[in-house]
């Protein structure tokens, strides 16, 4: 903010005299500036070099592409891992029935080598 302006946050109101106006801008105990807009009824903020919208009624702001795009992010990692791990476990669970079967077959392979040396 402030690149082109020279203020963090800029707007302006059109007057009922037909001039615009710099809308003013308050800084909440967040400490994020904003400018209220009648017309939304949401301020609009800056905050770290992005636009955000907030509303005073609720005080809370309003989710953005930005918070969208990491939330999904994140669900799409944890499906990654869940996927993973169900990989690994069906993995283990493929060689735990081959050694099984591998031994199996020795101890058939045995059983038969002591059936056969028994008089």
């Amino acid at each position: 903010g402030g690149r082109y302006y020279g203020e963090p946050l800029n707007g302006l109101r059109l007057s009922s005299a037909g001039e615009y106006r710099p809308i003013e801008l308050t800084s909440d105990p967040d400490g994020v500036l904003k400018g209220y807009s009648e017309i939304l009824q949401l301020s609009l903020a800056w905050d770290e070099g992005w636009p955000r919208l907030y509303n005073p009624t609720t005080g809370a702001y309003l989710e953005n592409w930005r918070q969208v795009w990491q939330d999904r992010e994140v669900q799409r990692a944890a499906r990654i891992a869940a996927e993973e791990a169900r990989d690994a476990e069906a993995d283990a669970r493929l060689t735990a029935e081959y050694q099984r079967d591998v031994a199996q077959g020795e101890i058939r392979r045995l059983r038969e080598q002591l059936r056969r040396q028994q008089p």
